[in-house]
């Protein structure tokens, strides 16, 4: 079964679950997330394997980094502290380990091979549909990874990946369960319904000027306009300063030749393979051998990698994995190609996948790249260097020139930097740097609001400073009534509108429940009406609204039907009256539909079963928190 639950982790899944690694833990490295470093003190000891205070720290800023991805300058600054965040935070991480033990006592893994074939066919490190090794590794190293880190973490997902799914997966619903879930599901319900519509009402409500004041005059604190500031503010990064940095071609011409002189030339080999899983009988090791001897006969590699080889997803290519630098593959794998010449073909040589025999398709040397081809990368990467300097030395500045100025404008003619001007905005926040909950924070605080302080320099993110001053403040007060009547007005006149509505209805709905014909009172007061037979919960033709309703009522007695009502999206009033209600039968159901209802209920009982075994192995565990 679990070997089941490792083949369904492979094509889409499997891409996904490679692509959810990388999102979350792309701001920052990950050696030592759910690795203990041995430095520091812990904070947890999970059944005898501890959590460190470094792994706690980094998954503090890995959610840090999440809730602003998800929620940007929104998110309110209180939300990210690490006093807030630490206690769910290590709460994740002690769940997380238990289910990480569970699964591995489960038998549950990702073999070696599974994960690099997983790495290979993920088209993140693609390059014109072919893994390239060279993408693969800078984009771990952008991330903060080594390939072995990278795989650790993979393999670690895919495990409680597999837990979940053993769960989810084997769940499953007795006949008697379809039957009742059928019986609800697949009911049908009879009701008729006429409609009082509100655009002969709307046309007739007027609301006076008088109500309106008088609304206005006992509604008070709902017109409150919110206090309101205006800033003024310096901005300082690298990016800003860069505009302003110039680079010689002499420079340019220098770098570029320092760069040339340590320059090392790494080849890059194309690497195939056929694989041979291990056997418990050893039988693959003749397996090995019977192929060895048919590729020295004279037949094709690639022919014989998609006949025989147990790696699949290579096996399409002709055994083709792509390029390596020597740091892509197991060490035996890389030293044994290392050996090859181009098109030779290796002996079987064992790794912890198996045995493989080994094919150089081809080497190409890095080739020192030319002074046009890299001049634009040097120019800009000096210019960003010297920015970046600059950047260092303008913070310690602009901190002692803002310190108690009255004024930022002096700064700011010293550093030659502009002083920008914000509109008004509330503490909800406005357009531009203003909607930074930050800059929120910190202008609304007592020290610049209050005592009218010049801020301390702001840190917006990574080098991105601001230093800000209060140049208006507007007091909360409550708006004028001409410019609020018109919304007082729109309201007033729904609430009418929807008052005489129920009035109306509560007349028609007490003469239907006093025996009143429904279809001979629609037309008396020359309201539309329909009757809808056997409609089913999800029946487009009727108003969702009108729908859901319908099928919240009780069940109707033998003697009488259920009258009720309910207002639509559209502001109409729908009065109802439920005649009949049919049980569903799994019997008249299609063999998809039965398949449907019992997919859906057995997924709902392992993640039920799944839940319940969380709890009492966080119950029953030895966890001990400092």
């Amino acid at each position: 079964m679990l070997q089941s639950f490792r083949d369904n982790l492979k094509g889409t899944v499997a891409k996904g679950v490679i692509a959810l690694m990388i999102i979350p833990f792309a701001m920052f490295g990950v050696d030592s997330l759910f690795l203990s470093d041995g430095q520091g003190s812990d904070v947890a000891v999970v059944e005898g394997e501890a959590i460190s205070e470094n792994e706690l720290a980094q998954a503090i800023y890995l959610q840090k980094q999440q809730l602003l991805s998800r929620f940007g300058d929104q998110a309110p600054a209180e939300f990210l502290t690490d006093e807030r965040l630490r206690a769910p935070v290590l709460e994740e991480l002690i769940r997380r380990r238990l289910n990480l033990r569970l699964g591995q006592q489960g038998g549950m893994a990702a073999s070696s091979l599974e994960l690099d074939q997983m790495i290979l066919s993920a088209e993140q490190f693609h390059v014109e549909g072919q893994f390239n090794a060279q993408l693969y590794t800078q984009t771990l190293r952008a991330l903060g990874f080594t390939p072995s880190t990278y795989k650790k973490l993979l393999g670690e997902e895919l495990v409680l990946n597999q837990l979940a799914r053993g769960f989810s997966g084997t769940g499953f619903t007795t006949g008697a369960e379809l039957s009742r879930a059928a019986l609800l599901q697949a009911q049908t319900r009879d009701f008729y319904y006429l409609t009082v519509a509100k655009d002969a009402i709307e046309d007739a409500t007027s609301i006076s000027d008088e109500a309106l004041a008088s609304y206005y005059e006992a509604n008070q604190t709902q017109f409150m306009a919110p206090q309101q500031l205006a800033i003024e503010y310096i901005e300082v990064s690298p990016e800003l300063l860069s505009a302003n940095v110039t680079v010689s071609e002499e420079d340019v011409r220098a770098q570029y030749e320092q760069n040339l002189a340590n320059f090392e030339a790494k080849p890059e080999r194309q690497a195939a393979h056929i694989l041979f899983e291990p056997k418990d009988d050893g039988s693959h090791v003749s397996a090995a051998e019977a192929v060895v001897a048919r590729l020295d006969a004279g037949e094709d590699f690639a022919a014989l990698a998609g006949e025989v080889s147990s790696d699949t997803v290579s096996a399409e290519q002709g055994g083709d994995l792509g390029y390596t630098a020597g740091d892509i593959f197991p060490a035996e794998f890389e030293a044994a190609l290392a050996e090859l010449e181009v098109g030779a073909v290796s002996a079987p040589v064992e790794t912890e996948a198996g045995l493989h025999i080994i094919k150089l398709l081809a080497l190409q040397d890095a080739d020192a790249p030319s002074f046009e081809e890299e001049q634009l990368s040097i120019r800009q990467t000096l210019i960003s260097a010297a920015a970046e300097e600059q950047f260092v030395e303008m913070l310690d500045s602009l901190g002692d020139l803002t310190y108690n100025a009255d004024t930022l404008a002096e700064a700011a003619d010293s550093l030659d930097l502009p002083v920008n001007k914000s509109a008004l905005f509330s503490r909800q926040g406005g357009d531009g740097i203003t909607a930074n909950a930050k800059v929120l924070e910190t202008a609304f605080s007592d020290e610049v609001l209050l005592e009218g302080n010049t801020s301390d320099l702001i840190e917006l993110a990574d080098n991105l400073v601001v230093v800000l001053r209060i140049i208006e403040n507007k007091p909360s007060h409550v708006k004028a009534l001409a410019d609020v009547s018109e919304g007082i007005a729109t309201q007033l006149k729904e609430e009418s509108i929807r008052n005489t509505l129920q009035s109306q209805a509560d007349s028609l709905q007490l003469a239907l429940e006093q025996g009143a014909d429904f279809e001979s009172l629609a037309k008396e007061n020359s309201l539309e009406w329909q009757v809808t037979l056997a409609t089913t919960r999800s029946d487009f033709k009727v108003d969702r609204t009108l729908l859901n309703y319908a099928f919240d009522m009780a069940k109707p007695s033998a003697e009488a039907a259920t009258i009720g009502g309910v207002f639509l999206n559209n502001g109409d009033y729908a009065l109802v009256s439920l005649n009949k209600v049919h049980g569903g039968d799994l019997n008249t159901m299609t063999e998809l539909q039965q398949k449907q209802i019992s997919q859906g209920l057995s997924r709902s009982a392992g993640e039920m079963e799944y839940a319940v075994l969380e709890a009492h192995i966080k119950n029953t565990a030895e966890v001990e928190v400092y």
